[in-house]
């Protein structure tokens, strides 16, 4: 059987759009395809926005000023970057507008990330250094004093300095 003869059926169940269901039909094993949510790399938004290829379509977890508002959903390096405006030390968050009510409390304040990086995707007129996209997670870090005055510290969260 030549190669043109063993393909035929398998291009016609691509053509038919049921080529899961036909692979055993023409002699193939069934596919199987889980799809699972990747456990998110921590990297720092310093990583990201000097290589911006290197995560490119990675499942990330960063650390930043947190700001939303219209036309200015970011995480920044750090908060003098978003009072000063400088905003190429900052990636753009796909969160939309208005913000979901649950990310509403980590604007104004040091938040925790997690999403997926695009390097392509500068947000609102192209002034960020790239994006999270598919925010899976965007909440609050408590600062030192709340820490020490008993919050509590968040799963997957970077420890203060000094525990770790």
């Amino acid at each position: 059987m030549n190669r043109t003869t063993r393909l035929r059926p398998l291009l016609a169940c691509v053509a038919a759009g049921t080529f899961p269901a036909c692979m055993s039909e023409v002699g193939l094993p069934p596919v199987t395809r889980v799809v699972q949510a990747a456990e998110p790399t921590d990297v720092s938004l310093i990583q990201l926005i000097a290589n911006p290829t290197a995560h490119n379509g990675t499942r990330v977890r960063v650390e930043g000023f947190c700001n939303l508002q219209f036309e200015g959903n970011s995480i920044y390096l750090h908060k003098d970057d978003y009072d000063w405006m400088i905003s190429k030390n900052a990636l753009w968050l796909s969160v939309g507008y208005p913000p979901p009510p649950q990310f509403l409390g980590a604007s104004g304040r040091y938040c925790l990330v997690e999403g997926t990086f695009s390097s392509s995707n500068t947000g609102h007129m192209g002034m960020r250094s790239g994006a999270l996209e598919d925010i899976s997670r965007l909440e609050a870090s408590p600062s030192r004093e709340e820490l020490r005055a008993g919050a509590r510290r968040r799963p997957g969260g970077s420890p203060p300095a000094g525990e770790q």
